[in-house]
């Protein structure tokens, strides 16, 4: 039998062998699971033999050298020669029920992307990205719904990976778009601006089905908040066809992504441990003055100036997100430190 979805992974950690157990038990004649490995110091081939022994369904691709996560994405694109990709994160943990839900949901459409619902299994709790059934159509109408004050449909919920299918018949003709595009850390939404941007008449696919939930990224050194967000401006640069009245939206919805609390404090804990919080407001500085200062956003613009103000403040930077973190307990400056390798707490 013709496979019909690849399951593509990026992989960079060892805690994926763990998902395995959920996964290998889920895969079927039409299923495929490809294994790009980019961490050089893991064996991933003998670890798999050796747990799992020799499973024809299973390819693994080792990359000579370490290409980094944007590329790597961009490779699942290109190593899927199946209809369908499902583009998994080698963190996020898969449902018992994930890959059938997928078949399912493949053979009744030709949308060229479909976002399947998810958990998300936060520190401070339990949370739900529920979609209900729905299509939009064309990059106009993508954009639109983005700049809907949404929770469950934003920037954030479209450059999370592992509930993304994408349709790579389709796709094919645009995959040098995820390449050029790899060092926004999100080349497999740029791919989808430029397909829609193309073909007005397509559409991606919301899906009420939940296939995966989510590692919390925060705590995590290769894919914070702070490393996207001076990626992903970038698509702001992006040609699309689209009208300047249009592109000035897609610039704002980029901009309400973008959360400065998040990255003055990475900026703030480099400062604090190289002792020199003039870099720090400088990056900061030039973060805003290349963006944010030209944008509509007067709150964000009031949040940068005084986080800006107090940058080299320490004593009442503590003092402030002290009083934060009693309100929500995302804002504990050391959740921060962690995901900066940094082993002392400030």
């Amino acid at each position: 039998m013709n496979k019909l979805l690849t399951i593509a992974v990026p992989l960079y950690k060892k805690v994926f062998l763990d998902r395995l157990d959920i996964l290998i038990p889920q895969l079927t004649d039409e299923v495929k699971l490809v294994i790009i490995n980019d961490n050089l110091n893991l064996d991933i081939n003998k670890l798999i033999f050796n747990k799992y022994g020799d499973i024809n369904s299973i390819s693994i691709i080792n990359n000579k050298v370490n290409l980094g996560l944007g590329t790597n994405l961009s490779n699942c694109f290109y190593y899927t020669d199946t209809k369908w990709m499902w583009l998994l994160g080698d963190d996020d943990t898969i449902l018992e029920n994930s890959v059938q839900i997928i078949l399912d949901k493949i053979k009744q459409t030709d949308s060229v992307l479909i976002k399947f619902s998810y958990i998300h299994d936060k520190p401070n709790g339990v949370e739900y990205t529920n979609y209900k059934n729905k299509r939009i159509s064309g990059l106009k109408n993508f954009i639109n719904e983005l700049d809907i004050n949404n929770s469950d449909f934003n920037i954030g919920t479209m450059i999370f990976m592992s509930n993304s299918v994408f349709n790579i018949e389709k796709l094919k003709p645009y995959i040098n778009v995820t390449f050029k595009n790899s060092f926004s850390y999100a080349p497999h939404f740029a791919i989808i601006l430029e397909y829609l941007s193309n073909n007005a008449r397509d559409s991606i696919e919301l899906s009420k089905g939940k296939i995966v939930s989510n590692y919390y990224p925060e705590i995590e050194d290769k894919w914070t908040r702070f490393i996207v967000a001076l990626g992903i401006l970038n698509l702001q640069y992006m040609i699309l066809n689209m009208d300047v009245k249009e592109y000035k939206k897609f610039i704002f919805v980029l901009y309400k992504f973008i959360n400065f609390r998040f990255i003055f404090l990475e900026l703030f804990i480099e400062g604090v441990n190289s002792e020199d919080f003039n870099k720090s407001k400088f990056i900061y500085k030039q973060l805003y003055e290349n963006g944010l200062a030209k944008t509509g956003l007067w709150k964000e613009k009031l949040l940068y100036r005084f986080l800006y103000f107090i940058m080299d403040k320490p004593k009442v930077v503590f003092k402030v997100f002290d009083i934060l973190k009693k309100i929500n307990p995302k804002y504990d400056i050391n959740l921060r430190v962690k995901a900066k390798g940094f082993n002392k707490k400030i």
